[in-house]
């Protein structure tokens, strides 16, 4: 729980603790005889995406989008490939790469128009699709021969495309102004969690997780309407994560 608040309180200072933390947990693999490993995992986010953002289309307009974040659960799927080694009778240290991607996640909420809700006439929707590559650190133990608690970590970079924005009419007056463009956003990412790995057979691992995860930020592009350079920014997308894990080791 320190770790997480220190992380909170300062970005800056989120890149450097996390590669201090993954090289501390790979160092002991790289000293060691090791098993090359792919891991295929799935499971669940438990997120509530987006934020209140006023936009300034020019000196005479503007509007508000204020979010509704309800609390979201979309699915995502990985696969990632590493070693582990084995450095004492009870400890096991493992390093690799990995691939995440979660469903489209939606975003929507009203529009104020003049940021005033006597002009509260549409609303808004569009999607983000997380993913991200991930260098990935793991430090397990064992408990009668089969059961394996870990901790892990990872730093990466995300790529979130926004997309699909689009407002609604509430009033048959009401005229929606030309949509946000679709965007890419590139940024850092990281993860950290705890589990249980169970063995199946000398080469196969089936486990449980949870993890807190920041999939970095995500924004829309321009609208033609704006004569400004506002993008419309849903913030730092951050989720707790129920994970499922299937590792095989590969005897090489």
């Amino acid at each position: 729980m320190q770790a997480l608040l220190i992380l909170s309180k300062n970005n800056m200072q989120k890149p450097l603790l996390l590669a201090g933390l993954l090289l501390s947990l790979a160092l002991p693999a790289l000293a060691a005889p090791y098993l090359p490993y792919i891991t295929l995992s799935g499971g669940q986010l438990v997120t509530k995406p987006g934020q209140d953002q006023t936009v300034n289309f020019s000196p005479e307009y503007w509007k508000t989008l204020v979010a509704n974040r309800h609390v979201r659960f979309p699915l995502f799927g990985g696969i990632s490939l590493g070693a582990q080694a084995q450095i004492s009778n009870r400890w096991e240290a493992a390093v690799g790469l990995g691939y995440y991607q979660a469903q489209d996640i939606k975003l929507n909420g009203e529009v104020l128009q003049y940021s005033s809700p006597e002009f509260y006439n549409l609303n808004y929707e569009y999607h983000i699709q997380p993913k991200r590559v991930m260098l990935e650190g793991k430090w397990s133990t064992v408990f009668n021969t089969v059961y394996h608690p870990y901790f892990a970590a990872g730093i990466g970079i995300s790529r979130n495309h926004s997309t699909g924005y689009e407002e609604t009419s509430l009033q048959t007056y009401a005229v929606p102004d030309l949509p946000f463009m679709d965007a890419t956003s590139t940024g850092f990412a990281y993860n950290l969690g705890l589990g249980l790995d169970v063995d199946v057979d000398p080469n196969c691992r089936i486990g449980i997780g949870l993890q807190f995860a920041d999939w970095g930020t995500a924004e829309l592009g321009l609208s033609p309407a704006e004569v400004t350079n506002e993008r419309v920014n849903a913030g730092h997308l951050t989720s707790s994560l129920f994970v499922l894990q299937a590792t095989y080791f590969l005897n090489i």
